[in-house]
């Protein structure tokens, strides 16, 4: 899943995976300006298990993050896991007013360092999103806000951080 797509323009889709049988979500647009013009508006997941494959331990030849909520307004996602990614399970990016609810975040791969294993990161501009009883195992940061300006007011209510 792609949430969303990088470049400004048309989405060919993902031919190769999916002559392989995987089905691609591509959604969205990157490089929009600070003042969210060109917002998606009121999308979201729920019930999607995403396991991230690679060689375990310090591997990070492997994809980064599991999704990416980027240029969204009242977006969600709902009874959702994720494991094996590298730097984050959610990562929200100018992500407004959106909810995270019984989302898991587990089991990060690769090196404990900087920008790894935060495995629900609220990244620029993310301002006014709920994390509700969501759950994170084995991270570095596992409920953490990485966005050096402009973002606020994001809360994790009832969540579960086990092995920090």
């Amino acid at each position: 899943m792609r949430l969303p797509g990088a470049g400004i323009g048309e989405k060919t889709g993902d031919i190769k995976h999916a002559e392989q049988g995987a089905i691609i979500l591509e959604l969205g647009i990157h490089g929009i300006p600070v003042n969210m013009k060109g917002t998606i508006y009121g999308s979201g997941i729920e019930n999607i298990t995403i396991e991230i494959e690679s060689q375990g331990g310090e591997d990070e030849n492997h994809a980064w993050n599991a999704v990416r909520f980027r240029s969204i307004e009242n977006a969600w996602a709902i009874d959702c896991a994720f494991s094996g990614f590298g730097q984050a399970g959610i990562v929200t990016e100018a992500c407004r007013r959106s909810s995270f609810i019984r989302c898991d975040a587990v089991d990060p791969v690769g090196i404990t360092s900087g920008e790894r294993k935060y495995n629900f990161n609220t990244y620029l501009y993310s301002q006014l999103n709920l994390f509700s009883h969501c759950y994170a195992r084995a991270g570095r940061h596992h409920f953490m806000s990485n966005g050096v300006s402009g973002t606020s007011g994001n809360v994790f209510l009832y969540c579960i951080s086990d092995g920090a």
